[in-house]
């Protein structure tokens, strides 16, 4: 990887990376003949595939607007010599647990490239506003045509609460975020069912920190799925047969063996 930063003032800096790689086909890749059950799918390998290689490039963009909203914005673009993926073939395979999807793993030169993008604003001192979203597309320059099984358009939005205690021995927080998911309109026209519909979620979580006897505690509660609306994640082959889980709570117990700072 070759990489260089420019800083072009205060408030504004580019990084720009040039990358190259390669990988041999896994295992998997080459010689699955069978049924997936972590995935209830059939996957057919192809010991025909040779390694795959890659050259691609990112360009970061840091600025600070109005020195208050920090604005990360990476775009990217990697061509594939060779790129290995999963492709839908029909019919299914029938067996006496029902019948499954089937797919095969294939290889062609193609171009994955996007952007993620990432927004920031510190409302008070303990009040931050996020916002983002990302956008990514494969391209199969072989078939001239879109590549299934990736990942669709986001969204996401949030706002965060923290607060230390005086004696900053304690720190409380809370925070809610919203993401959508758009349908995914490229490299469907192949697969078992239409792409599932965009859908929007909505999370929360409380959580505390504490430092006990020079050592940290944590403890969250997160929500998800808030309004526990129905929906199908197109990256998810359960897709076929349930919808996603719907309102879900999970608790979480950490603590950190080793003494700490407690100005920090």
């Amino acid at each position: 990887m070759l990489s260089g930063k420019w800083d072009i003032s205060d408030s504004t800096s580019v990084l720009l990376s040039i990358s190259t790689g390669w990988r041999p086909p896994g295992v998997n890749e080459l010689y699955s003949n069978g049924l997936h059950h972590g995935s209830a799918a059939v996957e057919i390998g192809s010991k025909n595939l040779s390694e795959e290689r890659s050259l691609g490039a990112s360009l970061s963009f840091m600025h600070f607007l109005f020195s208050q909203i920090k604005l990360d914005l990476e775009a990217y673009y990697t061509n594939f010599n060779g790129f290995v993926y999963l492709q839908p073939i029909k019919p299914a395979t029938l067996t006496v647990r029902g019948a499954f999807p089937t797919f095969r793993y294939m290889q062609a030169d193609a171009d994955l490239y996007g952007f993620d993008l990432q927004l920031s604003k510190q409302l008070t001192s303990t009040t931050e506003l996020q916002g983002g979203g990302s956008v990514m597309r494969a391209y199969n320059k072989d078939r001239e045509a879109w590549i299934s099984q990736m990942p669709s358009d986001k969204l996401k939005f949030g706002l965060s609460w923290e607060k230390p205690s005086a004696d900053k021995m304690t720190k409380w927080g809370i925070g809610c975020s919203v993401d959508h998911v758009f349908k995914q309109t490229r490299g469907v026209a192949d697969d078992y069912v239409s792409a599932p519909a965009s859908y929007t979620i909505t999370s929360m979580e409380f959580f505390m920190k504490r430092i006990v006897k020079a050592h940290p505690v944590n403890v969250s509660l997160s929500i998800e799925n808030l309004f526990d609306i129905s929906y199908r994640d197109y990256m998810n082959r359960y897709r076929y047969f349930a919808d996603e889980e719907g309102l879900n709570f999970t608790l979480r117990l950490r603590k950190t063996f080793g003494s700490v700072d407690r100005q920090h």
